[in-house]
């Protein structure tokens, strides 16, 4: 039996070289910040014009530090101010959009292509793995989907090479590519900061609040317009915006129907719904729609596992509500009724309107297109920076730059430009991740690990309808999917928190004896038989994890 004074004796020298370790990251991040502080100042000064620019390179500055400091508020931040960011509705908005941009307020040079938020990702993915391989010996903790992701980033980088190698636009390549690189770089930072539960439900608690902020800038803008303007408004904001306001609603759905939130979440996410819902109904993008139909239905078959008096008492309602709703606001054209109008083309597209005919005569010639591109080159793809085939000539888009390299069914667009085995690997990594997020919903009891998973699983289902139908893999969604992948990945509970625990304020527990089976007989007790719905997570003393 060991000495307790040897052991304390023992474990002093190395508690003074993890105490000088972060005195030095510490200084270094405090010198970073003074050195880039002064460059921005001096920058700054030859620019009169721009009073904000500093203010807003600033931030990147500020990011890095929170980066080599406290990288799991970095990681919050980051979500925040990518969920915030919108192409219409906040132009001015530096994040997501490069240092190029001249309407952005962090415009730097017409050369300068990459932006903040690629900035905060590149040196958030250097400082979390050299952290972490510093602690542990490893670059990334233990996931299920660690070596798909690092497959999936291979392939990307092999279609941006082969694309631009190939005579591709590199300019548009990089445009084209970067919202996958974002996917992979924001999984790796999660699974490595996010150490606990909650620190996944702070990551969505984060994206909830850009939504909301998002929502109201949206409305100052709408109302800022001239009245005739906003009459003749097809579509307010980036179109991509509304499916993570789909995150706002099925929230407070699946929240009252599994019992998992309390009170005062119900109240808050109901006065969310209010402005969010609002800008929803003006942005009227109908595969948003489609995407919270899916979502709705996807609630209601995890609610049959879970609660199956409760499904069979929603459902009718459900039923009932959405037949009188579409009834009601069949003929209807107004803002109120663009959900049914949404339905009402799904289900009898003979009656859409003239518009929305156009819009679905347009993709059934695209489709065509995509149909022979992939034919052209079906193994190893076209690669970045391409245009697609156009046999049958389509209509030309005004407002969106890469109309001929990048079509409305982005599922696809990634065969054209990664070839079959990239595509295959795209598809396995969504599936295998809503496969695991599944497994977790039916493991976890409830709570608000129940709804985080929840949350994680139904955006990637609504991802994936709305890239079948229209262009996803923007700046402002795929941040969102690496932390939805991530989530969904996550391990049960805090088994393997000796594992993940890597932040100097998250010091690993004292190893305990293993959890015993509720249903296994022990010494001293009587058996107790479990419920065959949960499974029970058994970790040993050399954290390895096992199921019952």
């Amino acid at each position: 039996m060991s000495d307790p004074v040897s052991v304390r004796e023992a474990s002093a020298p190395h508690a003074a070289v993890a105490h000088r370790q972060g005195r030095l990251v510490w200084w270094f991040a405090y010198a970073s910040v003074v050195m880039m502080g002064l460059l921005i100042t001096a920058f700054v000064s030859n620019r009169p014009w721009q009073p904000y620019v500093g203010m807003s390179l600033g931030l990147i500055v500020l990011l890095s530090a929170l980066w080599l400091t406290r990288p799991r508020f970095a990681l919050y931040a980051t979500l925040f101010l990518t969920t915030l960011s919108d192409i219409v509705a906040a132009r001015w908005f530096p994040f997501a959009k490069s240092l190029s941009s001249r309407e952005s307020i962090a415009f730097v040079a017409d050369a300068a292509t990459i932006s903040p938020l690629e900035i905060s990702l590149f040196v958030g993915v250097v400082a979390t793995s050299l952290r972490r391989y510093a602690r542990t010996g490893r670059v990334l903790p233990p996931n299920p989907l660690v070596r798909p992701m690092f497959c999936l980033f291979g392939f990307v980088l092999f279609g941006f090479a082969h694309g631009v190698l190939t005579g591709g636009s590199l300019t548009i390549a990089v445009f084209e590519s970067r919202g996958l690189f974002y996917v992979f770089a924001v999984f790796v930072v999660t699974i490595s900061v996010c150490t606990r539960p909650e620190h996944y439900e702070h990551a969505v608690l984060a994206v909830f609040a850009g939504v909301v902020v998002h929502a109201l800038i949206t409305l100052q803008y709408y109302f800022a317009l001239p009245s005739e303007e906003r009459a003749g408004l097809d579509s307010l904001g980036e179109h991509g915006a509304s499916v993570t306001m789909n995150l706002v609603f099925i929230a407070l759905f699946a929240g009252v129907l599994f019992k998992s939130i309390s009170r005062l979440t119900t109240t808050t996410l109901v006065f969310i719904c209010v402005p969010v819902g609002a800008v929803y109904l003006l942005s009227q993008r109908r595969a948003a729609v489609a995407a919270l139909a899916v979502a709705v239905v996807s609630v209601l078959v995890m609610l049959a596992w879970r609660r199956r008096r409760t499904f069979l008492k929603v459902v009718p309602v459900i039923a009932i509500l959405t037949t009188v709703y579409v009834g009601a606001f069949w003929n209807s054209t107004g803002t109120a009724g663009f959900p049914a109008q949404a339905i009402k083309g799904a289900v009898a597209p003979g009656s859409a309107t003239a518009e929305d005919r156009s819009s679905d005569q347009y993709r059934i010639a695209e489709s065509v297109d995509v149909n022979a591109t992939i034919r052209s080159s079906p193994i190893l793809g076209l690669g970045f920076g391409h245009e697609f085939l156009r046999p049958i000539p389509l209509p030309r888009i005004n407002d969106f730059l890469l109309a001929r390299y990048v079509p409305h069914n982005s599922f696809l667009w990634i065969w054209i430009k990664l070839g079959f085995l990239g595509f295959a690997t795209m598809v396995y990594v969504l599936m295998k991740s809503i496969v695991l997020g599944v497994a977790r919903t039916r493991e976890l009891i409830a709570g608000r690990e129940l709804m985080t998973t929840v949350i994680g699983v139904l955006y990637i289902v609504m991802f994936a309808v709305y890239t079948w139908v229209d262009i996803s893999w923007d700046p402002r969604l795929t941040p969102v999917l690496g932390l939805a992948i991530a989530v969904c990945s996550q391990p049960i509970g805090r088994a393997n928190r000796d594992e993940f625990a890597t932040a100097r304020d998250e010091p690993a527990p004292p190893h305990r004896r293993p959890t015993v089976p509720s249903g296994a007989p022990h010494e001293g007790a009587r058996p107790r038989q479990s419920s065959p719905m949960i499974s029970t997570r058994l970790t040993d003393h050399a954290g390895n994890v096992g199921t019952t």
